[in-house]
């Protein structure tokens, strides 16, 4: 990789200490399910739409299970890693 562009600032993460504590949740939550240095797509997916979700709504507890609902449901992509 030689050129990075940056997207998305997730301003509102800097807002709202709920939402931030929400995306250091799903982070975690996502440190633990995978294996460090390999590419994962679907999970990179899930972490986008969270996060547009969760930047886009008020904060509550039932956005974290978002994780849980969709196509790119945590369980899900888990359970397509090899």
């Amino acid at each position: 990789m030689r050129e990075v562009e940056l997207e998305e600032t997730h301003g509102a993460l800097r807002l709202d200490l709920l939402k931030l504590q929400q995306a250091a949740y799903a982070a975690a939550l996502i440190e633990q399910a995978t294996e460090t240095d390999t590419p994962l797509p679907d999970f990179f997916a899930l972490t986008r739409e969270f996060l547009r979700v969760l930047c886009s709504h008020p904060a509550r507890p039932q956005t974290v299970f978002a994780f849980d609902d969709g196509d790119f449901a945590l369980a899900t992509v888990l359970h397509r890693q090899p």
